[in-house]
Order: structure tokens, then C-alpha cells, then sequence
């Protein structure tokens, strides 16, 4: 599925699925989950779970590549709308990611693309690969 990644400010990026056709006239990078390099499930949601005491755990983080910069399109829990906000870190290496599963930042679930994964599947947008 093709996810179009949005400035909603100056810096702070969202991300979407289920593109329509001014999502996809708006969006200003995309990645695809074909060539996602990575996923980190949540296995407890504050949706749905006391997470009082949870501590998440590093899954799969330990195999992706050395030397690339990562994109990371993550859920995050917001307390006021007991909701899920979806948000990206952009250009972070390994270690940063393995630092933020630590520090519990991707416990909703997060979704890892390479920075070049994202800038060619943006390049096939801006060609007309994706238009029906």
C-alpha cells in the first residue's frame, strides 16, 4: 500500500494510507510497504491496555543495516484525544532506532523505510506509476 508522508507544520510530518486523489496532490514524500525493511509490532496499546509497568522490547531493530538512514513512520498515543497520532522520524540511524524502542517511543507500532526506499517511490509518484 502506497502511504503518502505530509508537513502538517514547519518540520512535523504525518503519515497516511488510503490515498485519494488530493492526499496524493498534497503529500509531500511517499514509501510503499512492499519496500518496508522492517516493523515493529505493538504487542500492548494504552487503545486498549493498562500500560502501567509495560516495558517494550526490541523485536527485529538488531537486523537492519548498518550505515543507512532510516525513515519511520510510528503511532504514538495521545492522552487528550485517546487516540493515535501517526508521526515520522526522518533520516535516524540504527542505533537511533534501537534507542527509541528503548525509550518506549514506538510501543503503538512503527513501520521502517530507507531514506532511499522513500526518495525512489517518490520519484515513481511524481513519474505516474501510482495513478489510476
Amino acid at each position: 500500500m502506497l502511504v503518502g508522508i505530509f508537513e502538517i507544520e514547519n518540520g512535523i510530518y504525518d503519515w497516511r494510507n488510503w490515498l485519494d486523489e488530493d492526499d496524493m496532490k498534497k503529500a509531500k514524500y511517499f514509501v510503499h510497504d512492499d519496500n518496508s525493511v522492517g516493523v515493529h509490532m505493538n504487542i500492548k496499546s494504552a487503545l486498549y491496555d493498562d500500560m502501567t509497568s509495560y516495558i517494550d522490547e526490541l523485536q527485529d531493530e538488531g537486523d537492519l543495516a548498518d550505515g543507512e538512514l532510516y525513515v519511520v513512520c510510528y503511532f504514538e498515543f495521545e492522552k487528550c484525544s485517546y487516540g493515535l497520532l501517526q508521526k515520522v522520524d526522518f533520516g535516524i540511524t540504527k542505533q537511533e532506532i534501537i534507542d527509541n524502542v528503548k525509550n518506549q517511543k514506538y510501543v503503538e507500532g512503527a513501520y521502517y523505510y530507507t531514506m532511499g526506499q522513500m526518495f525512489y517511490t517518490t520519484k515513481e509518484v511524481m513519474e505516474g506509476k501510482y495513478n489510476d
